[in-house]
């Protein structure tokens, strides 16, 4: 996923370090820094999925020493570090290493692998107080490896003021299908506490994910990932999706008869209309009748699982919805007008109802 959009963070200070055999270009956040922090198998775009290291094409090769990567190196300051980030405050203690060469010395290094590098220069300099160096805007994907490196390192508090900058400027693209980018949103909300995108977000994973949930590589607790396992079960997902398909069903159903017996709307001539719209509607959607019952057409809008049948059903429902229905003008019978009846809010109604029993879930449950 291109990440083109993305506002990289403005470049800092690059100065050479000596090392054995080659110079290292490293970005300085504080030049009187004691701690380098030394990144090594800098992610593109996004986390290494396991999974994609299982061939044998991928085994792992010997390396002469001589050879081997020393990694991008970032000067930066314990203080900083250790204030911002519990995860940085533990290490550069008296009991890990890390602090206790920081202690002996006066300097000492942190290896950092698997971040993208820009990403991690955005938590960085946001740790360092260095607003002026924080992009104002990120792509979606750039936006999910910052919350890579903020969730590991427990730094939330850096980026309070900017990920809502930063999620404002993207939730005009919100995604309103299921894709990778619901995935991606997901992992967003769930760090940086985005109750509304996460409610949205899982709500189309739920109801549109074809089949088992993938991450992606993100490191999504495992209850989100289930989608289902901390506040409902497959099984019960699959009565809610079924009670959600007869309620369109019976709702249909009903609203035909209405249409038909109690002249609902507001004359004979838009009865006899909106019943044959909408009869019309449902057997052009394969909505349509079958011993007196709505049912789906398994041929086509009964597709490889109850969640698509009800996705397929509800996109059905909001093209019937959008239909304009016209009726002949009284005094020129070759010359028609909108009616003031439709089926708009009937279907709007009945849309709202069903999607409502299949919603996301709440991140205040998880908390």
């Amino acid at each position: 996923m291109a990440s083109s959009d993305c506002s990289k963070p403005p470049s800092t200070q690059s100065v050479p370090f000596k090392s054995k055999g080659m110079d290292d270009i490293s970005h300085v956040l504080d030049p009187d820094g004691d701690v380098i922090i030394v990144l090594e198998k800098s992610t593109e775009n996004r986390p290494t999925d396991a999974s994609s290291n299982d061939s044998p094409d991928n085994e792992p090769k010997e390396e002469d020493p001589e050879e081997k990567p020393q990694g991008i190196r970032i000067r930066v300051s314990s203080k900083h570090l250790a204030l911002a980030s519990p995860y940085f405050k533990r290490m550069l203690g008296p009991n890990w290493e890390e602090g206790k060469s920081l202690r002996a010395t006066g300097t000492t290094s942190i290896t950092a692998t698997d971040f993208d590098l820009d990403a991690l220069l955005v938590v960085l300099n946001a740790m360092h107080g260095r607003q002026d160096h924080l992009p104002r805007k990120l792509s979606l994907e750039m936006l999910a490896n910052v919350a890579v490196v903020v969730d590991y390192y427990q730094c939330h508090g850096v980026v309070d003021m900017a990920k809502e900058l930063w999620i404002n400027n993207l939730k005009p693209s919100f995604p309103t299908t299921y894709t990778e980018n619901a995935t991606l949103w997901i992992w967003v909300a769930w760090v940086f506490s985005a109750a509304e995108e996460f409610e949205s977000a899982t709500t189309l994973a739920i109801r549109q994910c074809p089949g088992p949930f993938s991450p992606l590589g993100f490191p999504i607790p495992s209850v989100v990932i289930t989608l289902r396992s901390h506040l409902i079960s497959q099984d019960e997902l699959s009565k809610k999706i079924e009670a959600a398909i007869d309620i369109i069903h019976t709702s249909l159903d009903r609203l035909l008869i209405r249409f038909r017996d109690e002249g609902t709307a507001c004359s004979f001539n838009c009865n006899v209309m909106l019943f044959g719209l909408l009869s019309f509607a449902m057997h052009k959607r394969r909505l349509i009748k079958d011993s007196g019952t709505l049912m789906v057409r398994a041929t086509s809008i009964y597709c490889h699982s109850r969640r698509k049948t009800f996705q397929n059903m509800i996109e059905a429902l909001r093209e019937i919805e959008s239909e304009e229905p016209r009726v002949p003008r009284l005094h020129d019978s070759y010359e028609s007008s909108k009616s003031r009846c439709g089926l708009r809010g009937y279907i709007n109604s009945l849309i709202d109802d069903v999607e409502g029993k299949i919603a996301g879930l709440s991140l205040s449950a998880f908390q």
